[in-house]
């Protein structure tokens, strides 16, 4: 932080930690910050590791091995967040940040066993105040069976936090992956 101090925050009763392993980064802008809703450590096919999910709030976590995509890294979908929830993202003030949200839908549409299709799971992707998403509707996006969204030039807060939130505007929204990573 600018102070030039590390400042670790444990936000629960139950939080305590085992150890604590600082490396510096390659990047000014920090390291990439790769995240599923699922519980353990995933290796993608291009050597990416992929960490549990960490700094949100909110929502539940559910699986759906069932209905995964027919596509590479596949995986990255098992899992998602869904309800009313938002991330508290620590990057580096000042800097701009690619952010990519990945979805894929497990429940609504024939396709899943569900009920409904196209309309079913409409919701709104804000970050630090700034639209990302609007009206956004998974099963009218995705092409095999999963939809990546990017978005470029996203700013931090001044304290050097991206506060991604979502809205529901019919049924909840999900999420089942985000990667943060510094542009330029």
């Amino acid at each position: 932080m600018a102070d030039g101090t590390i400042h670790l925050d444990f936000v629960s009763d139950a939080s305590f930690v085992n150890a604590i392993e600082i490396t510096p980064s390659d990047s000014e802008g920090g390291q990439p910050i790769r995240m599923l809703a699922g519980p353990a450590v995933l290796l993608d096919n291009e050597g990416n590791s992929w960490l549990p999910e960490r700094f949100f709030r909110g929502g539940r976590r559910t699986f759906h091995l069932d209905s995964l995509p027919k596509e590479a890294n596949s995986r990255l979908f098992a899992c998602e967040r869904y309800g009313h929830f938002r991330y508290f993202l620590p990057v580096i003030p000042g800097r701009k940040y690619r952010v990519r949200l990945y979805f894929s839908e497990g429940w609504f549409g024939t396709g899943n066993g569900g009920p409904g299709g196209i309309g079913s799971r409409v919701f709104d992707v804000y970050c630090n105040g700034t639209t990302l998403l609007k009206d956004f509707d998974i099963l009218k996006q995705q092409r095999g069976g999963s939809v990546v969204i990017t978005s470029h030039g996203v700013q931090p807060t001044a304290h050097g936090m991206l506060e991604l939130y979502f809205t529901p505007v019919k049924n909840y929204p999900l999420i089942n992956a985000i990667e943060v990573s510094p542009e330029g």
